[in-house]
């Protein structure tokens, strides 16, 4: 199936690009604050238009004359989006006028000799609003006046974006692959772990933490051919430091990609040890039922501990995911990222096993004789019959006669008892009970 047309939004900081990204895809998938600088990454959705379908791209703000890194790297990442761009959206603020930097950013996309649309944005009041016409004077013709946040002239804009896409695609791609999404404190080295499986710098990477503002979605091909969704969150910080708005749309992002992930790499800083962040990124985990690999980055800092000593210290504080397997990584390097990406996709394929009713009802039963239940007012839980009724995360479902009667250490014993005959490497178990009638 062939691959989506691809448009590009692009500008200066702060002219609304990330809230007409949200409204050409129809969701908030964009973090949206008056702070300019909010996007680092390139975001993208895919999206359709009166049947025509393509994909819409969001980018950070661009800013010429800048000599930081961070921004040199967001100026490369818009780049990049106006290279594999079939049609290139320069957003303007009618408020401010054309300015300076709005015309170096023009410089910048006539050398790319693609399509390009011109959205005077933040028309709020009327689209035929007399400032409109000097944005004339940069000789694009097709100049669209809209308010991005009231949905103004939204439709004339799209009718324009489908005129302009060539015919090579008018048909969504619908299985995007199995979703692993890297996750854990800010700075632990996430962009850095994906960026080196991509073998491109795909993800703005910094020294300073939270460079990472959203969670961003890059498609990935393995070598086998197997299709993946990698996803690079926001780094999660605990809830006293969450204080910033931009910083709580970061946090809900991440926990919102952790729940629609397949599976999740959990990734610690090896040199700070396991901190109570990470333990509440374990928890968030936990919660959401997902497959998770815990990868031990910046291991080449570490001298004092060995492997083995750092994994027991890992079940120690996370006794909730022993469950899950260790691997220990060097991102910056490239080492065991491999490995690591093998194992979430063993976690994946571990957590999709079915087991045979049978077989479940005959663990079940051995686990009962070797110790029964409990009596609990002087009744005992009696199981009649063990099914399987879920995958990713495994979930089985009990028909008793109370279940009142079956307590959390009980479950446990069970759950524990199915791990030693199949054990769902990397995910939890989840048990419900039901009484039969």
């Amino acid at each position: 199936m062939s691959e989506l047309n691809k448009v590009a939004i692009v500008g200066r900081p702060n002219v609304g690009k990330s809230a007409l990204f949200n409204r050409i895809a129809g969701k908030r998938i964009a973090i949206v604050d008056r702070e300019a600088g909010i996007t680092r990454d390139r975001l993208g959705a895919d999206t359709e238009w009166n049947g025509v379908h393509f994909r819409v791209i969001d980018t950070g703000g661009i800013v010429i004359d800048s000599s930081e890194p961070l921004i040199k790297q967001i100026r490369f990442q818009a780049e990049v989006a106006m290279a594999e761009a079939s049609v290139i959206l320069l957003i303007l603020d009618v408020n401010d006028g054309l300015t300076r930097l709005d015309r170096e950013v023009v410089e910048i996309i006539r050398k790319t000799d693609k399509p390009v649309i011109v959205v005077v944005n933040k028309c709020d009041n009327a689209i035929d609003d007399p400032r409109i016409a000097e944005f004339y004077s940069l000789g694009f013709s097709n100049l669209y006046a809209i308010s991005a946040l009231h949905g103004i002239g939204i439709g004339e804009m799209l009718d324009g974006i489908v005129g302009k896409l060539p015919e090579k695609s008018a048909v969504p791609i619908v299985d995007k692959g199995t979703k692993i999404a890297a996750v854990g404190k800010p700075n632990v080295g996430k962009s850095t772990f994906i960026n080196c499986l991509l073998e491109e710098n795909r993800l703005v990477v910094d020294d300073a933490p939270g460079t990472t503002r959203d969670s961003v979605d890059v498609e990935y091909i393995t070598p086998d051919g197997r299709h993946l969704v990698l996803v690079d969150t926001a780094g999660i910080k605990r809830s006293r430091k969450v204080q910033e708005a931009v910083d709580m749309y970061s946090y809900l992002r991440s926990k919102e990609a952790i729940e629609r992930c397949d599976v999740a790499i959990l990734i610690l800083d090896a040199s700070a040890g396991v901190t109570t962040g990470d333990l509440k990124i374990a928890h968030i985990i936990g919660e959401a039922g997902r497959g998770c690999v815990i990868a031990v980055n910046k291991w080449d800092t570490v001298r004092e501990f060995g492997k083995k000593d750092y994994v027991q210290n890992i079940r120690d504080y996370m006794p909730f995911l022993s469950h899950c397997p260790v691997v220990f990584t060097v991102a910056t390097e490239g080492t065991n990222v491999y490995e690591a990406l093998g194992t979430a996709l063993d976690v994946y394929e571990s957590g999709s096993l079915q087991l045979l009713t049978s077989r479940l009802n005959k663990i079940i039963e051995t686990a009962i004789e070797r110790n029964q239940p409990p009596l609990i007012n002087k009744k005992r839980l009696k199981i009649y019959y063990a099914t399987q009724v879920g995958v990713n995360p495994p979930q089985i479902l009990l028909f008793v006669n109370n279940r009142s009667l079956i307590k959390n250490p009980y479950i446990h014993y069970l759950i524990n008892t199915i791990r030693k005959e199949h054990s769902f490497m990397g995910n939890p178990i989840r048990i419900s009970v039901k009484n039969r009638k």
